[in-house]
């Protein structure tokens, strides 16, 4: 199973650190900023998006937040 886990791993390039957003922080979203071991797993969040300002607002989180309309800082870390 080990080996099966490490080939799968390889294959799909989840054996290197990935950059990710988070787009929509409703529940789900905001779960998922605050799961502090993320980037065990080799991800990085980078940044999180809500169409909705207030929400951005009141959300508590040392990752930029940006209005939704605003996804250019997740389009410059595609592929990296």
């Amino acid at each position: 199973m080990r080996k099966l886990k490490k080939h799968l791993s390889a294959k799909l390039g989840l054996n290197k650190g990935k950059k990710a957003c988070v787009v929509g922080l409703g529940r789900l979203g905001t779960a998922i900023l605050n799961y502090g071991q993320l980037g065990q797993h080799g991800f990085a969040i980078v940044a999180g998006f809500d169409s909705n300002i207030n929400k951005i607002e009141t959300i508590n989180t040392e990752i930029p937040l940006f209005p939704a309309h605003e996804n250019r800082p997740c389009r410059k870390t595609k592929g990296n």
